[in-house]
């Protein structure tokens, strides 16, 4: 029997690494989109090209955790976590809320594994 590897697709480039992780998340988890935001509120990578919608809802991250917070969007699952010394947001879209807050976690660790 031939074994498959789960990471058939890699990246030296952070970024790109990043969309690998969380296109693997979304798969894995049968979400429409993980979406990760920097601390100034920009996408810094996405599973799929967020809706306008999404990209509005995220673009508010900073502020809103920063007055202790927690987004609410339906179908979505928000947290804010650091990686390499940054600050950084991640949303989960789609599917039911414990197995986006499990996506969630694993997205992270993937995160921080990429950024070291």
């Amino acid at each position: 029997m031939e074994e498959t590897n789960r990471r058939s697709r890699r990246s030296e480039d952070p970024t790109t690494a990043t969309e690998f992780q969380l296109q693997q998340v979304i798969e894995d988890f049968g979400l429409e989109n993980c979406v990760l935001v920097d601390e100034a509120g920009s996408v810094a990578a996405s599973a799929v090209s967020p809706t306008e919608t999404l990209t509005d809802w995220v673009r508010g991250f900073p502020n809103i955790f920063d007055d202790g917070s927690r987004p609410d969007h339906q179908n979505a699952s928000a947290c804010e976590f650091r990686a390499a010394g940054r600050r950084m947001f991640l949303a989960t879209i789609g599917a039911q809320g414990p197995m986006r807050d499990v996506a969630l976690y694993r997205a992270v660790l993937g995160i921080r594994r990429i950024f070291g």
